[in-house]
């Protein structure tokens, strides 16, 4: 498996994930638009997508990491992160 950044081209694959596992699909709409963009302006934040090795490269996975700032537990400093893979929640 490969981690590259994620692009715009990146976002329906990226909402799909959830609905993979069960949950409601979302549409890209303007405010997935909004957001992408503010993650990808804020250098404190990356959105990664985990590939499948090979030409193909299907995105399997994504994950949202933040460093500075409070983490979920909160400590500073730290990094915090979400992700998602194709078929969980």
């Amino acid at each position: 498996m490969i981690f590259r950044t994620a692009t715009r081209e990146d976002l329906p694959v990226v909402l799909a994930l959830p609905a993979d596992a069960g949950e409601e699909r979302a549409e890209v709409g303007e405010a997935h638009e909004r957001a992408f963009a503010a993650i990808e302006a804020d250098a404190r934040n990356e959105l990664l997508v985990l590939c499948e090795p090979g030409a193909a490269g299907a995105v399997v996975g994504c994950l949202r990491a933040t460093s500075g700032g409070r983490t979920p537990t909160g400590s500073t400093n730290g990094w915090a992160s979400r992700a998602a893979t194709r078929g969980s929640s």
